[in-house]
């Protein structure tokens, strides 16, 4: 009767870490083993412990275009739309996040992608406006 009891519980932890709630001017980065998933978010978003990785991407984060179609944002190559003739190498900034949901896999998994705009400061440093520690992209 004990060992159920805590096989009980032990799964409704595991259920537990499995939700994330992602707000609306945020998506995660979903990495599965390592390699990217995508984009998912905003709401309730389902992930497997130990399996899989989150890295929150919100707007106005600051990130290296690395390819004409995915910049690095928070050390996590995101696919990224943008109107601008854009260089491999400048520095980016999320401004928002477009694409509608994948059909028949519901608002989990979508194809939204990063919209970027070239940021006006090209230096790979930036300075925090709360706390004032100095980020290094």
């Amino acid at each position: 009767m004990p060992g159920s009891f805590i096989l009980i519980f032990v799964l409704l932890v595991f259920a537990l870490t499995m939700l994330k709630i992602c707000p609306e001017n945020r998506r995660f980065a979903v990495f599965r083993l390592g390699r990217y998933l995508g984009l998912r978010g905003p709401g309730l978003v389902i992930v497997v412990p130990s399996i899989e990785r989150v890295v929150a991407i919100s707007v106005d984060d600051r990130g290296e275009l690395i390819d004409p179609a995915a910049a690095n944002i928070n050390n996590a190559p995101v696919s990224i739309v943008t109107n601008d003739n854009l260089e491999v190498g400048s520095m980016v900034r999320i401004i928002g996040f477009e694409g509608p949901p994948v059909p028949g896999l519901g608002e989990q998994v979508s194809s939204t992608k990063a919209r970027v705009v070239l940021d006006a400061d090209q230096r790979r440093e930036f300075t925090c406006e709360k706390c004032g520690h100095v980020m290094r992209v």
